[in-house]
């Protein structure tokens, strides 16, 4: 009996179906995926242009090419380079040492934007009569980088320096320290020094003073910092009346920072979008310095400690000296003592001998002296009878009478 085909042709027919389905499905599926990768690049890619656009419209300063210009640029091309880089305005804090009232900062970015930057912002912090060593000791970089700006214009505090006696060569640590400090603090913000005029009239004329300042711009410019000399390009200006800021010399001043922002050349390798490779290098010198100065403290806590040992290592011996020399004195005293002691003694038994003997002597002479009185009375009495022997009897014997 032959069995009906019918059902399996129609089994493997719906396989083959159901293969021819999904296959298509999986096709399907992967040509969607390739147009949306490629829809995805292309829209990438109008994003960036649309971008580029938008950014490109932010300043009418040249900026092509300015990463390989940045050596040798101005501050001016450089914000008008974060300006297109960032999306946002571009900030700068300006620290100061003029004192006095407000100052018309307003004037700055104006200028600025005369010369073809579209915005920038700046904030400015008046720090008058400030010494560098007062500036390292406070929170100055967490105030300054608030707001993480690109540009920060620093003073040299030179004047207030001056006067508190700093020498020049403790003034150029400072500055270096204070670099340091910011450049850690914000490696996004390019600085600028600026050596300032003063406002003391007296200061401005003293020659030591004008020294001071030229040892520290030939530091600036050993170092290769940048630095707007505004005191020297203002010096042919009367700035000032009576020590105080004229509105003609503020406005000179204000004038000038502007022109040098705009004008003169810096090197901008750091900073937004630069080499901020100093940054590490900063760091691993203050870590070394650190390491340096801890061991130079055990060092000297070593020395510190074998010192202390001496001293006390001479005060036992001077301890023990002077106790040996007390046990000495003593010994003396008492040896000393005894001797007088036995002399003494001696001394009592001799003039006891003495008198014993004397006494004895004494005695034997009584005695001598004695025995001659009996002797002489024994002779006396033997003369007496002799005589009276001889007076009394006669020749033969018989005894002669007495008249």
């Amino acid at each position: 009996m032959k069995r009906d085909k019918k059902p399996i042709l129609i089994t493997v027919g719906i396989i083959l179906a159901l293969l021819a389905v999904v296959g298509g499905y999986f096709y399907n599926r992967s040509k969607q995926n390739d147009h949306l990768a490629n829809e995805k690049e292309n829209y990438r890619n109008v994003q960036i242009d649309t971008h580029n656009q938008s950014r490109n419209s932010k300043s009418n300063l040249d900026i092509e090419g300015f990463a390989d210009k940045r050596q040798e640029t101005n501050a001016l091309t450089y914000l008008a380079y974060v300006a297109n880089e960032n999306d946002q305005t571009p900030k700068i804090e300006w620290l100061h040492t003029f004192g006095g009232d407000e100052w018309d900062t307003d004037a700055i970015i104006s200028s600025l934007k005369d010369k073809g930057l579209s915005e920038a912002a700046l904030e400015a912090f008046n720090y008058n009569e400030v010494t560098t060593a007062e500036l390292l000791d406070s929170q100055w970089t967490e105030m300054v980088n608030e707001e993480q700006p690109e540009l920060v214009l620093l003073p040299t505090f030179s004047g207030a320096d001056y006067r508190a006696d700093v020498s020049i060569d403790d003034h150029l640590d400072h500055l270096q320290s204070i670099y340091e400090e910011q450049r850690q603090a914000n490696p996004d913000a390019l600085i600028v020094w600026q050596v300032l005029p003063e406002q003391d009239e007296e200061l401005s004329v003293d020659s030591d003073y004008n020294e001071y300042i030229n040892q520290e711009k030939a530091y600036l410019e050993e170092k290769y910092m940048n630095v707007y000399d505004v005191r020297d390009a203002l010096n042919d200006h009367e700035l000032t009346e009576e020590s105080q800021w004229t509105s003609e010399g503020k406005q000179l001043i204000i004038d000038n920072i502007a022109e040098q922002l705009a004008e003169t050349t810096i090197d901008a390798t750091t900073g937004f979008g630069g080499d901020n490779g100093d940054v590490d290098a900063i760091k691993q010198e203050q870590e070394k310095e650190a390491e340096e100065q801890a061991e130079q403290e055990v060092s000297l806590e070593a020395e510190r400690q074998a010192e202390a040992e001496r001293q006390a290592a001479e005060a036992e011996a001077e301890r023990q000296a002077a106790e040996a020399e007390a046990e000495r004195q003593a010994a003396e005293s008492e040896a000393e003592a005894r001797a007088q002691e036995e002399a003494a003694q001696r001394e009592a038994e001799e003039q006891a001998a003495a008198e014993s003997e004397a006494a004895a002597e004494a005695a034997r002479q009584e005695e001598a002296a004695q025995n001659q009185s009996d002797m002489t009375n024994e002779t006396s009495e033997s003369t007496d009878n002799s005589m009276t022997d001889s007076s009394g009897n006669n020749a033969t014997g018989e005894e002669v009478p007495q008249g």
